[in-house]
């Protein structure tokens, strides 16, 4: 089996878009979308969509969420600030974490070896089907961060 992972945190609004947002953070962002730059009638994309995230290889997704969330904290009380603005102008709009997993992805990272040994010299066979990135968790910090801003959080798993 083959994992890709990423996590990205999003700010979506609109009526304001991500070169404002851009400027109220002075966080550049690593992807952003301009609301009906698709589609005008009706609007594709619904919201203007300012994102920063994470998708390095090799790093489970409780590690991409702290790379990701360390790189907003500077800018916390701004981002709860335009989050809860952003979330009163309805369904689509606020502050979102997600994360994307697909296990079938062609150019995803592979298991790893069957046998690991430990720090104490120990040596342990894993099974197959227990890839090295599937378990993941959040920290108390990541949890309040979430919390403190307001934000959603989504996951989508294909393959």
């Amino acid at each position: 089996m083959r994992v890709k992972q990423r996590v990205y945190f999003a700010l979506r609004s609109k009526t304001i878009a991500a070169a404002e947002i851009t400027a109220k953070l002075g966080i550049e962002p690593d992807d952003f979308k301009v609301m009906g730059s698709r589609l005008t009638n009706p609007p594709r994309p619904m919201t203007h969509k300012w994102s920063v995230g994470c998708d390095d290889a090799g790093l489970r997704v409780d590690e991409q969420l702290e790379i990701t969330i360390a790189r907003l904290l500077p800018q916390q009380a701004e981002i709860t600030r335009l989050a809860q603005k952003f979330f009163l102008e309805g369904d689509a709009c606020g502050a979102f974490m997600s994360v994307v997993r697909d296990f079938a992805e062609e150019d995803g990272e592979e298991e790893s070896e069957t046998v690991v040994e430990l720090d104490n010299g120990m040596k342990l066979e894993k099974l197959s089907g227990q890839h090295q990135l599937l378990s993941w968790h959040m920290t108390h910090d990541t949890m309040r961060f979430l919390l403190s801003v307001g934000s959603k959080f989504d996951v989508d798993e294909y393959g």
